[in-house]
C-alpha cells in the first residue's frame, strides 16, 4: 500500500492523500471520488503514480474495463512505479490479468501472468520465498487455464435489433420474464446478487442443451459455499432486441430445497417466488453484457435499451462493482449508505448493525428484536437477528423517501454474506419496485434511476 511516509512533503492538519488511498484499498471508491473532488488542491501534484493507482480502482469500479487495461499497462511496464508502491505491486498485476481473461483476450493474460511471474523471480523486496514459491505456481498454474481456454473457449458476442421491444414482466415479487435459450422458452429470474452471467439446474440444462465443458470437477463455490456443479455454454440467448452467443452457464447438480424446519406456507413461498427448478438466472456479467435495461412496474414490461457510447466516468454514477458484485449508494438519515445491490433478495433496505451503531446518533432501532431465516439457492442460514429502524429517510436519485408500507420496512441485521464484503448493508428487490413506477438500470453509466 501506498504509505504515509510518501506523502509528507505535502502534510496537513488531515493527510486527504493516504485518506484517498485508504479509501481505495477497503474499497470504498464512492467517499473516494468526493475525496478527489473536494479536496483536490490538498493532494500531490505531478505524481503519477498516485493517480494511476486512483484512476485503476475508480475505472474497475465503474465498469471502464478498456481503460483499466491502458492504465494497468502503463503501471506494470514501469519499474519507477514497482520502487514506489512496494510489495502492493504485485496486486496489480494480479487484476490485469483478470481484466484481460474476462475480455476472452486470452494471449493477454497470459503475458500479464509471465510479467508476474518476471517479477515474483526478481523478487525486488525480498519477500518470503515460501510465498515467492506459492505465487509461482498459481500463476504457472494459471498459465495452463489460459491455454485450455484459448484453445477450447468460444468467443461471446452479441447481435442487437434496431427496434426496442416490450418483454412482459410475470407476476410474483421478484423481476422474472421469459427468454429464449438455444431457442427454447424459459422463465428468467434477473439477479444481480449472481456475479457470474447464468445459473440453471440440471433438469433445465438438459432441456435447453446446455454444452458442458468435459474434463472438470464437480465442486464449485457459488454464494461462499461449495456446491455439486460443472460449467457449460448456452449457444444462444435472445431477449426482444438482442441476441447473445456462447454464454457461460453454472449447472447446478442438487436442488436445494428449503429444510424441514420451514413452516409449510414458508417453503411454498420459497419453492414458488425463489426456488423454481425450472428457470435459468441471469447474472450480472450478462447484465453487463446487455448494457440497460428500463423496467415500467405499472405497465408490467422491461425494455433492452440502446447502448450508450463509452465515455468518461460520471460524477452521478450511484452504482458500483466490487469483483461483479454492484454496490448502490444513497442516503439513509443524511447518512451516507452503500450496499450490495440484490435483486435476488425480497428485502427492501438493511443496516448492518456495525453501520447502525457507529451512527445510533442518527439512526434509532425498536427495541424488539425479530428473527428470521434466509433462503438462498445454495441452502437456508438460520436465526437471523434484524431491529426495525424508526422513522427512516432515504434520499435517493435526487429525491427523498420518507412514507414507506410494510413491504419497505428498513431493518438493521446481523446477517452479511460469507463471499461479498456487505459495506453498509443491503439493498434488495423492493427498493426498485416499490419506490417508483420505472426503474432504468444502466451499466454503461453506472447509474439506477427512479421515475415516479
Amino acid at each position: 500500500m501506498l504509505c504515509c511516509s510518501i506523502f509528507s512533503f505535502a502534510q496537513t492538519e488531515r493527510n486527504y492523500a493516504q485518506e484517498l488511498i485508504d479509501l481505495l484499498h477497503t474499497e470504498r471508491y464512492f467517499e473516494a471520488r468526493e475525496i478527489k473532488s473536494k479536496y483536490a488542491s490538498y493532494l500531490p501534484e505531478n505524481f503519477r503514480a498516485f493517480d494511476l493507482i486512483y484512476d485503476i480502482h475508480m475505472a474497475l469500479a465503474f465498469n471502464k474495463p478498456d481503460s483499466a487495461i491502458v492504465y494497468l499497462e502503463e503501471l506494470s511496464d514501469n519499474r519507477d512505479y514497482e520502487r514506489i508502491l512496494g510489495p502492493v505491486i504485485g496486486s496489480y498485476y494480479g487484476r490485469l490479468v483478470i481484466v484481460y481473461e474476462e475480455s476472452q483476450q486470452f494471449e493477454r493474460s497470459i503475458a500479464a501472468v509471465e510479467k508476474h511471474l518476471d517479477y515474483l523471480k526478481r523478487n525486488p523486496f525480498s519477500m518470503d520465498q515460501k510465498f515467492i514459491e506459492s505465487e509461482t505456481r498459481e500463476g504457472q498454474n494459471k498459465i495452463v487455464s489460459l491455454k485450455e481456454k484459448l484453445k477450447n473457449e468460444p468467443l461471446r458476442r452479441i447481435v442487437r435489433y434496431s427496434d426496442v421491444h416490450n418483454i412482459e414482466l410475470k407476476d410474483g415479487e421478484y423481476i422474472r420474464f421469459d427468454a429464449l435459450y438455444n431457442g427454447k422458452e424459459e422463465e428468467t429470474l434477473f439477479d444481480t446478487g449472481f456475479p457470474a452471467f447464468c445459473l440453471v439446474y440440471e433438469a433445465t440444462a438438459n432441456d435447453i442443451g446446455v454444452r458442458i465443458t468435459p474434463d472438470q470437477g464437480t465442486t464449485r463455490m457459488i454464494n461462499g459455499k461449495p456446491v455439486r456443479a460443472v460449467e457449460g455454454f448456452i449457444d444462444s440467448v435472445e431477449l426482444k432486441g438482442v441476441k447473445l452467443y456462447n454464454i457461460p452457464v453454472f449447472v447446478l447438480k442438487d436442488k436445494p430445497l428449503p429444510t424441514s424446519y420451514l413452516s409449510p406456507q414458508a417453503q411454498a413461498y420459497s419453492i414458488k417466488e425463489l426456488l423454481k427448478e425450472k428457470q435459468v438466472i441471469m447474472g450480472v456479467q450478462m447484465m453487463k453484457m446487455i448494457g440497460r435495461f428500463e423496467f415500467d412496474w405499472k405497465a408490467r414490461t422491461l425494455r433492452i435499451l440502446p447502448r450508450q457510447e463509452p465515455g468518461e466516468i460520471s460524477p452521478a454514477s450511484n452504482l458500483m462493482f466490487i469483483k461483479n458484485f454492484p454496490y448502490l449508494n444513497l442516503k439513509v438519515n443524511d447518512l451516507d449508505f452503500t450496499g450490495f445491490f440484490d435483486s435476488g433478495s425480497n428485502a427492501f433496505l438493511s443496516l448492518t448493525y456495525p453501520y447502525s451503531s457507529a451512527n445510533s446518533h442518527l439512526i434509532e432501532l425498536e427495541p424488539q428484536k425479530q428473527v428470521y431465516d434466509r433462503v438462498t439457492f445454495t441452502g437456508t442460514e438460520r436465526h437471523i437477528e434484524r431491529q426495525k429502524v424508526k422513522n427512516p429517510h432515504i434520499y435517493f436519485d435526487g429525491r427523498k423517501y420518507d412514507n414507506f408500507g410494510v413491504a419497505s420496512e428498513v431493518y438493521a441485521s446481523d446477517w452479511m454474506w460469507t463471499e461479498v464484503k456487505s459495506l453498509d448493508g443491503e439493498v434488495g428487490v423492493r427498493f426498485i419496485k416499490n419506490l417508483g413506477s420505472k426503474c432504468i438500470l444502466d451499466f454503461d453509466a453506472m447509474t439506477v434511476k427512479i421515475e415516479e
